[in-house]
């Protein structure tokens, strides 16, 4: 068995908790986190290729990633149970397939980043992602 990560090359920076709603409701959603985690909003961004707006609160015990958007264009997001903040995408793809994880999506270029969506072995479907919280790479 391999020697467990330390804290510092763990390939998981930090664990999002996904949460769909309404567009009206994104401004209250997040209130209501900002007030929960005792923290303000630290990401928004707008995704309008898939007419979503997201925004992301976080506490050091937990994040979540509040995805706005009409019901029909949240529909392919919602398989998706957790978001995952990764070091590297490469190796976090290598190392999940070594461990019996399923491709359902090949690494792509996103507003935040590049991200892949996996299915773990336990059937957990993940999105990982390899940008800085908040930066614009493209």
């Amino acid at each position: 068995m391999p020697p467990s990560p330390t804290r510092s090359d763990a390939p998981i920076k930090e664990m999002l908790l996904r949460i769909f709603v309404a567009p009206a409701a994104l401004e209250p959603t997040v209130g209501f986190y900002e007030i929960l985690f005792g923290q303000p909003c630290r990401l928004r961004f707008s995704y309008p290729e898939k007419r979503l707006e997201l925004a992301s609160v976080a506490s050091g015990n937990g994040s979540v990633l509040i995805i706005a958007g009409e019901a029909a264009d949240l529909v392919p997001f919602q398989a998706t149970q957790m978001t995952l903040h990764v070091r590297s995408l490469d190796a976090s793809r290598a190392a999940l397939q070594a461990l019996g994880a399923v491709e359902l999506e090949a690494p792509k270029r996103v507003p935040t980043g590049r991200n892949m969506r996996m299915r773990h072995p336990d059937g957990l479907v993940v999105e990982s992602l390899d940008g800085a919280a908040g930066a614009d790479p493209a």
